[in-house]
């Protein structure tokens, strides 16, 4: 198997035939793979929601850009129905041979959470969808298996998140919880200034496949990007303290 140094990146496009499905979801699944000569790491898909319904969103490019310069990673679209996107990603899993790391971006994150198996090591949720309108949606959250860890990213501007209620319910979960917060990024990972968001998503991605190829003891971690010197500045991995107290 070739090893791969950070650097460019190379990918290939694809598709996985779908015809089967019982859903009425896309009979093609379209699949993009970077790095795509050495065993897939991650398993990854994109969200719903406008500027992030497909795997060549901002969002989603930066994170995968960032991942890749690291580990070698599949993206895939899917449909915006959440039940057509878990059968899509099932069978984007058996493709495969049941990649044990998966993961997503807003809704892609609940289909993700919802494929977990007995094979499923970790589970990777960027940008995840916590509240819906008065609804806690953690339903998902709660039946991970305990033996699955996972890593969540949020911004601290995300109105799908708030980060006092993801804490309460990684209380509550059974899975081994890992978290980071990105200081000035709203749903879609967008930076004020807005000029920080490509470099920080690219960071994004090379903390979670530097956090799949070995898990701090420690579980907190923040972003942020400093206008001043135009970089993205991480606190490492922390003990846990409010997001007012953490000092970079």
């Amino acid at each position: 198997m070739a090893e791969f140094l950070p650097g460019a990146v190379d990918s290939s496009n694809h598709e996985i035939d779908n015809s089967q499905n019982t859903t009425g979801s896309v009979e093609k699944i379209k699949v993009k793979v970077l790095r795509p000569r050495a065993a897939i790491s991650l398993i990854f898909t994109h969200g719903e929601g406008a500027g992030d319904d497909d795997m060549g969103s901002a969002s989603m490019v930066n994170f995968s850009q960032g991942f890749a310069k690291h580990l070698p990673l599949l993206m895939f679209d899917g449909s915006k129905s959440i039940t057509s996107r878990i059968e899509e990603y099932k069978k984007t899993m058996g493709a495969t041979n049941h990649c044990n790391n998966i993961g997503g971006r807003g809704m892609g994150g609940i289909a993700a959470a919802r494929c977990v198996d007995e094979n499923t090591k970790h589970v990777v949720l960027v940008s995840y969808p916590l509240r819906k309108d008065s609804e806690v949606r953690d339903t998902e959250l709660l039946a991970l298996p305990h033996w699955v860890k996972v890593i969540f990213v949020s911004g601290d501007r995300d109105h799908l998140l708030d980060i006092d209620e993801l804490d309460a319910v990684r209380e509550k979960m059974k899975a081994q919880t890992w978290r980071v917060i990105v200081r000035g990024a709203d749903h879609q990972m967008r930076m004020i200034p807005e000029r920080g968001t490509k470099a920080v998503g690219m960071e994004v991605g090379g903390i979670v496949a530097d956090w799949l190829k070995q898990r701090e003891h420690l579980r907190e971690g923040e972003l942020r990007w400093n206008d001043d010197y135009l970089e993205v500045e991480w606190s490492g991995w922390v003990p846990y303290r409010p997001l007012t107290m953490l000092e970079f």
